[in-house]
């Protein structure tokens, strides 16, 4: 309770500069411009592939060439895909700390007063970890990727 009620204490702060953070961390305009470049270098690809098959057909070109260029581009075109594979689990991974963050700042924001008891809907909405360091000492690891180390007292 003594770590949440310290966030709240600070919800103001926290608050305040939380959307351009959000903004910022969870970004994907460079991803999606190289999506985009990667999907334009992938239709060049397939035209390519398209004319030289088409070639193979006029002109019956020699095999050995014609697989060599073919395989080229095949591994060309499968480089980009995996590429852009990588590019979109990113972007999934952002929105999924964007929404995560979201949630969290939901919460902050809907608690008004310090607790006075153990709230376990809150715990679940806002907590993603406790990191036991010592037999004092824990960190509490918030679902917004806040750390906040935490001192146990004795009673």
């Amino acid at each position: 309770m003594g770590a949440f009620n310290s966030l709240i204490e600070n919800k103001t702060e926290i608050l305040a500069s939380y959307d351009d953070i959000i903004a910022q961390i969870t970004d994907c305009k460079r991803q999606e411009k190289e999506i985009a470049k990667i999907d334009e270098d992938c239709a060049s690809i397939e035209v390519l592939i398209k004319k030289l098959i088409a070639e193979n057909a006029r002109l019956s070109l020699e095999q050995e060439e014609y697989n060599r260029r073919y395989s080229e581009y095949v591994i060309k075109y499968n480089e980009l895909q995996t590429r852009r594979q990588s590019l979109n689990n990113e972007i999934t991974m952002r929105q999924a700390r964007r929404n995560q963050m979201k949630a969290f700042i939901k919460e902050l924001s809907r608690q008004e007063q310090l607790l006075t008891e153990f709230d376990e809907s809150l715990w679940s909405a806002t907590v993603n970890a406790m990191v036991v360091k010592s037999a004092k000492e824990v960190v509490f690891q918030f679902k917004d990727g806040t750390e906040l180390p935490w001192r146990l007292e004795s009673k």
